[in-house]
């Protein structure tokens, strides 16, 4: 009777046991669902920041394409500028010698004027000097008609020769003021073709001076515009400096992102390893144990079989977050979503810790009571010994 009440004793401790297997079991299987989430929440930040990652690769593409063609305006500009510039000082040169031309006509014709007038006075006092002889020969005339001298032919002939060289100097006289006349009327002609060409010229440069003033004002505007072009490459290179500030700020809590996730990894790996060792040990144990309770050790190795079983889904799970790792060491992770990670690897840190201690504080309990069943199983055989002896 003592002995079946040892054995059921000792049975209720193995269910005891596998209970509690049960329940480290459902304790991995937890783990791993926190693991998948987790890995589940990495894919998808991994698509964020791909995602965040294409946006800001197009946003730089459409600032180097801005960039581009404001480089392109700008340099359309300075070339319409310097070729305005060709023209105004081709047009400046044009003025400058039609304003030359002007000025010589204007020394022409002053040249013109003074010897028009030189002229006019010329012919006032050839004018003023045949008035006088035609009143000289008039006297003459009226003093040879009151004389009534009969044969004084001396007189008549002296009077008849002064008369003839009247006549002459009064014939010469008229044909010399007729060639001035001429004269007079041919540069008067050349003074209104003078003065033809300068009222031409003074609309030529009328219209070049209102050129002039056009070529001035888009000038202004080109100006005004390339200042603004000007403006607008230096933002659009102040908010590329700003971008890749950002870039490097991502960069390197990236880096101590991965870092800090490299260590924690390294942690749960040794306490994965430690975990195993201790399983294999407590498998050693039960191996040993006698063979009523095979079937309840069976199902214990089933279940650390189970647990091999997910330490080697875990290594795997290790080796895709260490790919996943080498793929992530360019990703830029955000602040927040570091901090909730960190959260979540501490709480897992703590919950493997915790099952751990559980783990031990239960191979322990299990080696005391392995070490009672093997000494009252020793005192059992020497009291049955003792009594088949007897």
């Amino acid at each position: 009777m003592a002995k079946t009440i040892e054995l059921l004793k000792e049975e209720s401790k193995v269910e005891a046991i596998g209970n509690k297997c049960e329940q480290l079991e459902k304790d991995n299987a937890q783990t791993l669902i926190d693991l998948a989430k987790t890995r589940s929440e990495l894919s998808a930040f991994k698509l964020k920041y791909e995602e965040r990652c294409k946006v800001l690769s197009n946003e730089r593409s459409i600032m180097e394409e801005k960039v581009r063609d404001i480089s392109q305006k700008y340099e359309k500009l300075c070339a319409t500028v310097l070729e305005r510039k060709k023209v105004f000082e081709e047009a400046k040169s044009i003025i400058e010698e039609k304003s030359k031309r002007v000025e010589e006509l204007s020394v022409i014709v002053e040249t013109l004027n003074e010897s028009m007038e030189q002229k006019n006075c010329e012919l006032v006092l050839k004018e003023k000097n045949i008035e006088e002889l035609v009143d000289i020969v008039n006297q003459i005339k009226s003093c040879f008609s009151s004389a009534q001298i009969e044969g004084d032919n001396s007189i008549t002939s002296i009077v008849k020769e002064m008369m003839e060289k009247q006549r002459e100097t009064v014939n010469c006289l008229e044909v010399e003021v007729e060639g001035l006349r001429g004269t007079l009327s041919s540069k008067s002609q050349i003074f209104v073709d003078y003065q033809y060409k300068i009222d031409e010229i003074t609309e030529i440069l009328e219209v070049r001076s209102k050129r002039i003033d056009e070529l001035d004002i888009e000038l202004q505007f080109l100006k005004k515009e390339k200042s603004n072009l000007e403006n607008e490459i230096i933002e659009l290179k102040k908010l590329m400096e700003e971008k890749e500030v950002k870039l490097k700020e991502l960069a390197v809590s990236l880096k101590k992102l991965a870092l800090e996730k490299l260590s924690s990894e390294t942690c749960l790996n040794d306490e994965i390893e430690s975990l195993s060792n201790e399983n294999l040990l407590m498998k050693e144990k039960i191996d040993k144990m006698n063979e009523a309770l095979s079937k309840k050790v069976n199902k214990i190795d089933d279940a650390y079989n189970y647990i091999e079983v997910l330490n080697s889904e875990s290594e795997n799970l290790c080796s895709l977050n260490k790919a996943m790792e080498d793929k992530y060491l360019k990703v830029l992770f955000e602040k927040k979503q570091f901090n909730e990670q960190k959260d979540k690897y501490e709480r897992i840190i703590e919950a493997l810790k915790s099952q751990n201690e559980k783990l031990l504080d239960e191979l322990n309990n299990q080696q005391m009571i392995l070490l009672k069943m093997e000494k009252s199983n020793k005192n059992a055989f020497e009291k049955e010994s003792k009594n088949q002896t007897k």
